[in-house]
């Protein structure tokens, strides 16, 4: 995988704007791997809420393990389609270009 970001695109030949759009895309896909970040820490909260109901007799371990396993699965999915979206915005190393 290509580092991004290492070089401005003004060293290249490039414009400022150029520069602009590659941070505002480089932190678009920061703000949604963020996003993936915090569905992992929801998701370990409820299975910990699940853990503490069971302690207390109200829930199953087969509850804890659905619930461990569907989120994730639903992670992996999110993952994937982060990485897929990311290669959207990055074109062979360059922020693709808008079209209507």
């Amino acid at each position: 995988m290509p580092a991004y970001g290492t070089t401005p695109a003004s060293f290249n030949g490039a414009t400022i704007t150029d520069d602009i759009s590659a941070w505002i895309a480089q932190a678009v896909t920061v703000a949604v791997f963020c996003l993936a970040v915090a569905g992992f820490v929801v998701t370990v909260k409820n299975c910990v809420g699940a853990y503490s109901e069971i302690q207390d007799g109200k829930g199953t371990w087969g509850k804890l393990g659905l619930m461990i396993i569907v989120g994730a699965a639903l992670l992996t999915f999110s993952i994937f389609l982060l990485i897929k979206a990311n290669g959207v915005i990055f074109v062979s190393g360059t922020v693709s270009p808008v079209v209507p």
